[in-house]
């Protein structure tokens, strides 16, 4: 099987200076030098390395107008290691491109990722990031000249997009392709962040409910922590128990604040170092967890190398890996839910782990608007406890608000009218 190796990375920049050849290391939009990175290597099942693969990587890793994170290209690595082992497994090769379409490695490819996404064994969201990396690394190899004239691996056209760069948006050409699967028919999602979708309190019940019966308590509590203070998986997934041991009072009645951050030993999105606040209930069970016999077993592997991490997996190692990214456990965890879900007629088919923050950004606005906030104040309490700095992204969450109490209240007032004309009728 291809496999995935991962060194470290930093990228240096080059200037010529009488006549000697300087290089230094490269400096970020802060004006701070750039830290190393871990960088993919792909390695195939005879040993031999990838090579195009791994130049497209690099060159990715290497660019500073795409200033993509090493999550973002550890994860197109992974994506590349899953379409090397269907090769593998169905001796195929990856630039043999001169046959039918019917017969391409990619249209095979994509039609057995359908296939999973069919059959229940692959998550829809995965199978088209895998295909989109995929799709990505042949227009790179077809702009290159790493494939011969005349390969089309797929169908392709260009596009205007809007990007938005440290200086403001621009439109750019980007090439797209046939790859990707089609857009799945599903009743429209919110507009929120990501195209969250808030969770009734009802379906929370019966979510948790259905991951402590199959998906075991590390995840169970993840939700929960979810659900009830709005933090992001990554964040959760690194929380110390120190984090919650040193879990403070605030003004918030049944509430104790955490802090996460870089600062306080816990990564989060844009580093940025923040309160969120956590119900006491909920750090009380997380307290009794940490001293539990379950967690303890796990804590004692690798010689307690990762004790000091709240969550562990049966292995005993954190649910994510060197560079923060969630592990896969998780999201199989998720899929597992919502395939059990479906057929109980529990309509969760949607549910994504990251809506428990909509979920929870949208029920403190609702108690917020409920007692009279004004608007300007909840977008102020909305960035404060979801660690946000762009308060666009909390105004769609104080937009979706404000339309659920319409709609809501246009509902009671059209039930009613109802219920009037129904006991006004003629017998």
């Amino acid at each position: 099987m291809a496999t995935l190796e991962l060194f470290q990375f930093q990228r240096f920049d080059h200037r010529e200076a009488d006549g000697r050849h300087l290089w230094s290391v490269s400096m970020s939009i802060n004006d701070v030098p750039e830290p190393k990175r871990q960088l993919p290597y792909i390695r195939l099942a005879s040993g031999l390395p990838w090579t195009e693969a791994n130049t497209w990587l690099a060159s990715r890793a290497c660019d500073p107008a795409d200033d993509l994170s090493a999550k973002t290209i550890i994860r197109d690595a992974r994506s590349l290691v899953s379409y090397a082992n269907f090769l593998e497994a169905n001796g195929l090769v990856w630039n043999d491109l001169h046959k039918p379409d019917s017969e391409k490695p990619t249209y095979l490819y994509k039609s057995h990722r359908n296939l999973n996404v069919k059959e229940g064994t692959g998550a829809y969201s995965t199978a088209q990031t895998e295909l989109r990396a995929v799709a990505n690394f042949y227009i790179w190899c077809t702009s290159t000249g790493q494939l011969s004239d005349g390969c089309k691996p797929f169908l392709t056209r260009t596009t205007q997009v809007q990007v938005s760069t440290k200086f403001g948006s621009k439109t750019v050409e980007k090439t797209v392709s046939n790859m990707p699967l089609k857009r799945r028919r599903t009743a429209p999602r919110s507009t929120l962040e990501g195209g969250l979708k808030p969770v009734p309190a009802e379906l929370q019940k019966r979510i948790l409910t259905l991951s402590e019966a199959h998906a075991g308590t590390e995840v169970t509590l993840m939700l929960a922590i979810g659900f009830s203070s709005g933090i992001r998986l990554g964040s959760i997934t690194d929380l110390k128990c120190e984090t919650i041991e040193k879990a403070a009072s605030t003004n918030l009645k049944g509430h104790k604040s955490i802090k996460i951050g870089p600062a306080h030993g816990v990564m989060t999105k844009f580093s940025t170092n923040y309160s969120p606040v956590v119900p006491d209930a909920l750090i009380q069970r997380l307290t009794s967890y940490i001293t539990s016999v379950r967690r303890l077993k796990r804590a004692i592997k690798h010689g307690g190398r990762y004790s000091q991490y709240l969550f562990l997996t049966p292995q005993g190692r954190p649910y994510h890996d060197d560079d923060g990214i969630p592990s896969s456990a998780i999201g199989v965890a998720i899929h597992r839910i919502r395939a059990i879900a479906q057929a109980s007629d529990v309509p969760i088919e949607d549910f994504r782990f990251h809506d428990s923050r909509a979920t929870f950004a949208c029920n403190l606005l609702d108690a917020a608007m409920a007692i009279g906030i004004p608007v300007t104040s909840a977008l102020s309490t909305i960035t404060e406890f979801l660690g946000q700095s762009d308060e666009r992204t909390a105004l769609r969450y104080v937009q979706h608000a404000q339309k659920r109490r319409i709609v809501g209240k246009y509902n009671d007032l059209y039930g009613q009218w109802l219920l009037e004309l129904t006991q006004h009728e003629t017998p």
